[in-house]
């Protein structure tokens, strides 16, 4: 069993079968797929899913005459088809709390679950039933046609219902037409259910209206642009819990990390309204000192990691195209201000321990580049791309500010920006590269990593002969430069690996900062041929976020990293 040709995306590669805002999909389970095949469930991505040992609630599997029978997959934006040799079964996302799956020519739909304590499966009015997944949601199932034949016997001593195993069966014509509502709360039968074709055509106008607001591609990235954008839209989730706004996950059921969001909304930078959703989702889990938490979503954050603050970099970018004042409302963009003016200020008033003027990292994670060779003798490390990154936010405070009205801090965050910037070049760039210095001793720290060139993100607010040597190392063939992009460390080091993630891999944040740098530093064609390599090397290795610079690929790893930075990347190629 697998998947047919010319599927828009790979769901046993992790992928979920969802829509935009939903927080349910259909997923495979790629462990069992080893063993049985391909194996589908429907499965939720709430919060709640960390404290389970997976997200799967409910097993789904064509069934003809009582049996289990083999299938393969078709994938689109709009449905999931799952082929036998007794006909198909069609699946489609009605609504955002609605799961349609309609079955034809005598086809059945086994179901399958094992429940914990307290989680029970419940009579829901004369013919649906009711999931009731502890700390995630309820599903509740109805068979619109058709009919369910459930067990699910209550056992006392876990006060739950342990094993179920129902079937959904045709009614007298051979066809079921099955409806899975996702809750927060208890579900209920509803008066009325659109029929299959409306919902299908509801949510065909949902992907059409995303997909219109993207920007256009033409040629071999044109061709690319599908998958990306489905990728970016199931990984939409509306508000819900902890968050006042819609966020974008990572990967198919894992939580949003805020370095990531601005990524994402830079290559949402046409769609406003989610744009602006994702430039405002960090706030609502910001500490009192400014922080911003790395990961976060609907019922937790994690406030003890952090990620770099590029978020100036993705406000300026958008900038180029976009009059911020605009199009969002002043209330809101005073709240950006001062949300992101906290968090620029976190960083010179507690990440700079020796109050020497340049902010540190004190753990690799912090950096976004976990295991970068710059931190291989000490975590606490005054980095060259810190101190670029805020160069940029406090040059986009300075432009939020002026259209504030606030003319003062205009001003003042005008001369922190300069300042920061003669300092890092005073101080970290010895003529060759930027180095970067451990945290305490001042020693200085020079590697075969990447993250040296990230201060290439300031563009062309860098001299001209800084632009030009590290423009020109970035050119050398089989150094950092390979068919793929750049990789993170140089293939000749001795700190070189598939093992990890920042010791070799060509990773779409590098892609994404230093390219986008060098176009606005004027290597235009320059960065244009570089991006474009890492973009068509999608071809080859799908859209994953982890592709050896040797032989690209290297399993696979979905997620809204790639897929941004190639609709980021692919746009600046040919729209700018």
């Amino acid at each position: 069993m697998g998947e047919m040709e010319k599927n828009l995306f790979n769901i046993s590669g992790g992928m979920p079968f969802t829509r935009r805002g939903a927080w349910f999909g259909i997923y495979s389970d790629n462990f069992m797929r080893i063993i049985h095949g391909l194996r589908l469930y429907i499965g939720s991505r709430r919060g709640g899913v960390a404290e389970r040992p997976n997200n799967q609630l409910m097993r789904i599997a064509p069934m003809y005459n009582g049996e289990k029978t083999d299938y393969t997959v078709k994938t689109s934006a709009e449905e999931l088809v799952l082929v036998t040799a007794h006909g198909e079964i069609r699946c489609c996302f009605a609504g955002r709390d609605l799961l349609y799956i309609k079955g034809e020519n005598g086809l059945s739909l086994g179901l399958e679950a094992e429940m914990s304590i307290h989680e029970v499966m419940k009579k829901r009015g004369e013919k649906g039933w009711e999931q009731l997944a502890s700390s995630l949601c309820t599903l509740l199932y109805y068979p619109v046609k058709g009919s369910i034949d459930m067990k699910a016997d209550w056992d006392y001593t876990l006060l739950s219902t342990p094993v179920v195993r129902g079937t959904v069966l045709p009614d007298e014509e051979g066809s079921f037409l099955l409806a899975v509502q996702e809750s927060l709360y208890d579900g209920r039968v509803r008066e009325s259910y659109p029929d299959y074709g409306e919902g299908l055509e509801n949510v065909r106008a949902d992907w059409l209206d995303f997909v219109e607001k993207m920007p256009r591609l033409t040629g071999e990235l044109a061709e690319l642009q599908p998958e990306a954008l489905y990728t970016e839209w199931a990984m939409i989730v509306e508000p819900a819990g902890r968050m006042e706004y819609p966020l974008i996950f990572m990967t198919g059921n894992a939580i949003a990390s805020s370095w990531q969001m601005i990524q994402n909304a830079v290559a949402f930078k046409d769609n406003i309204p989610l744009r602006n959703a994702f430039l405002m989702n960090m706030l609502c889990e910001q500490s009192p000192l400014g922080q911003f938490p790395d990961f976060y979503d609907d019922v937790r954050s994690d406030p003890q990691g952090m990620k770099p603050p590029i978020q100036g970099w993705g406000l300026k970018w958008i900038m180029k195209d976009h009059d911020l004042a605009a199009e969002i409302p002043e209330k809101d963009l005073l709240r950006i201000y001062e949300g992101y003016g906290a968090w620029a200020d976190f960083f010179m008033k507690y990440r700079d321990e020796d109050q020497d003027g340049l902010p540190e990292y004190e753990h690799g994670d912090d950096s976004g580049f976990d295991d970068s060779s710059v931190f291989l003798t000490t975590p606490e490390v005054e980095a060259p791309d810190l101190a670029a990154y805020l160069v940029i936010l406090f040059e986009a405070l300075g432009d939020l500010a002026a259209s504030l009205g606030k003319k003062e801090e205009q001003q003042s965050w005008k001369e922190r920006s300069e300042k920061l910037l003669k300092q890092l070049i005073d101080e970290l760039w010895n003529g060759e590269m930027f180095i970067a210095r451990d945290a305490r001793t001042h020693e200085p720290i020079v590697s075969e990593s990447l993250l040296h060139y990230l201060p290439l993100v300031l563009g062309r607010r860098l001299p001209g002969e800084i632009i030009d040597k590290m423009t020109a190392d970035l050119l050398v063939e089989g150094e950092f430069l390979g068919q793929f992009g750049l990789a993170s460390e140089k293939p000749g080091s001795t700190q070189y690996r598939m093992m990890g993630m920042a010791r070799g891999f060509v990773l779409p944040p590098y892609q994404l900062l230093i390219l986008t740098g060098m176009y606005d530093a004027g290597k235009v064609e320059e960065a244009k041929m570089i991006a474009r390599r890492y973009c068509l090397a999608m071809k080859t290795n799908g859209f994953n976020m982890l592709i050896d610079p040797k032989e690209a690929s290297f399993g696979y790893f979905a997620c809204t990293w790639p897929t941004c930075t190639f609709l980021i990347l692919a746009d600046m190629i040919q729209n700018k």
